[in-house]
C-alpha cells in the first residue's frame, strides 16, 4: 500500500484551502491512501475533504500561538 502525507498545519480555513491538492494527491498514480498532517485549529476540516483517508494532528510550536516555552 503506497501512502501520502499531505501536511497543511494552519487554520480550518487554509486546510480547506488545500482541498484541490490534496484531490490531486489521492488521484495521483499509485497512491492508496493519503493522510493529512493538520495542526488542531485544522482537523476537523481535513476531515471533511475528499480524498483523504486519515488526519494525524500536531501543533507545531512555530505555528500555536503563544508559542511553547523552549525545552532542551
Amino acid at each position: 500500500m503506497t501512502r501520502a502525507l499531505v501536511a497543511r498545519l494552519d487554520s480550518m480555513g487554509d486546510v480547506l484551502l488545500a482541498g484541490p491538492a490534496v484531490r490531486a494527491v489521492a488521484a495521483g498514480p499509485g497512491i492508496d491512501e493519503v493522510w493529512m498532517l493538520c495542526g488542531p485549529e485544522g482537523t476537523a476540516a481535513a476531515s471533511l475533504l475528499p480524498g483523504v483517508g486519515r488526519v494525524l494532528t500536531w501543533a507545531a510550536p512555530w505555528i500555536v500561538a503563544p508559542a511553547p516555552p523552549v525545552t532542551a
